[in-house]
């Protein structure tokens, strides 16, 4: 799989920081614990808090927050 096609799963579940921050991008990770793992990108002024991470689960997109986002 080509890491840099980002799986609608995944868009789906990004749309709201896509939405409501003009600038964001949604980029593969890496793998967290054996998934695949994406990021949403923020311009460097809008990031606040724990980073959005989600992973690929059974085809589904599950977001992993706080600390543990950290990996």
């Amino acid at each position: 799989m080509d890491k840099e096609i980002i799986p609608q799963p995944v868009r789906k579940a990004a749309a709201w920081y896509r939405r409501n921050c003009p600038g964001s991008e949604v980029v593969h990770l890496g793998e967290y614990h054996g998934e695949d793992a994406y990021y949403v990108r923020m311009p460097e002024d809008t990031v606040t808090g724990y980073p959005p991470v989600f992973v690929l689960r059974d085809g589904k997109a599950v977001e992993i927050i706080g600390e543990e986002s950290l990996g």
